[in-house]
C-alpha cells in the first residue's frame, strides 16, 4: 500500500512538473500574439534626447532614464550598466548599457555632467525601466553646471511627443525591413512591431537598431 502511494505521489509530481514546463514554453514562445509597441507619450516635465535617454530636473540634479520606445522594443532588460559616481560624461558619449539575451544597446548621455549616483533599485531590478520608465525607472543622476543650456537641445512637451511619434513610425519601418518569424509581424503592412521585437532579431539586427536609433549619426536630429 505504501509503495503504491509513493508511485502515485511521484506520478503526480511528474505531471505537475510537465505542466510547469509547458506553461514556461508557452510564455517564452515567439509564436504567441504580443501587444504592439504603443506610441510613446512622455510626461510633460520630461526632456527627451535624440539618443533616447530622457532627463528630468530635480532639486539635487538631473535624473536620467531610458524612454519607453527603447524599453518596449527590448521587452525585458536583464542588466543595466552605468559609469560609477564621480565619472565625468560628455553629451553624446556612452552613458548606459542595456543587456538582454547576450545582446546590448548603448545609450549616449543627453548632456554633459558628472554622475552623482545610481538608482540602485532600478539596477537591482532592471525591469523597472519597462514598467515605470519615467518614474521609478530612472537610472542615474547627473550634476550639470548650466541646466538651461544643457536641456536646450532636448525635446519637451509637444515636441517630445512629436519626436517619439516620428521615431515610432521609423521603428515600424525598421521592422518592416527585417525578417520576422511567421505570426509575429506582417511585413509591409505598416503595423507597429510587437513588444520585445528586438529579441526576435539576430546580432546583426541589434547592431542595425543601434546604428539607426541610438548612434547619433543615425538618430533623428
Amino acid at each position: 500500500m505504501t509503495a503504491l502511494f509513493v508511485v502515485v505521489l511521484i506520478t503526480a509530481f511528474v505531471a505537475v512538473d510537465q505542466v510547469v514546463v509547458t506553461l514556461r514554453k508557452r510564455k517564452d514562445s515567439p509564436g504567441l500574439p504580443r501587444p504592439p509597441i504603443p506610441t510613446p507619450r512622455p510626461p510633460s516635465d520630461v526632456f527627451v534626447d535624440a539618443g533616447h535617454c530622457w532627463a528630468r530636473l530635480t532639486p539635487r540634479g538631473v535624473n536620467v532614464g531610458v524612454d519607453e520606445l527603447i524599453t518596449t522594443a527590448m521587452g525585458e532588460v536583464e542588466r543595466i550598466h552605468a559609469p560609477p559616481p564621480g565619472t565625468r560624461v560628455e553629451r553624446g558619449a556612452p552613458l548606459l548599457e542595456l543587456e538582454r539575451g547576450g545582446h546590448r544597446l548603448i545609450l549616449s548621455a543627453p548632456m554633459s555632467g558628472e554622475v552623482l549616483w545610481h538608482n540602485m533599485p532600478t539596477l537591482a531590478n532592471p525591469r523597472t525601466v519597462l514598467t515605470d520608465p519615467y518614474g521609478a525607472g530612472w537610472v542615474v543622476a547627473l550634476t550639470v553646471q548650466d541646466s538651461k543650456t544643457a536641456l536646450e537641445p532636448l525635446h519637451l512637451g509637444d515636441g517630445a511627443t512629436s519626436f517619439l511619434g516620428q521615431e515610432h513610425r521609423r521603428l515600424t519601418q525598421f521592422f518592416d525591413g527585417n525578417d520576422m518569424p511567421d505570426g509575429i509581424h506582417n511585413r509591409g503592412e505598416g503595423r507597429a512591431p510587437p513588444m520585445g521585437a528586438l529579441a526576435l532579431l539576430d546580432h546583426a539586427g541589434w547592431k542595425r537598431f543601434q546604428q539607426r536609433f541610438l548612434d547619433r549619426t543615425g538618430s533623428t536630429p
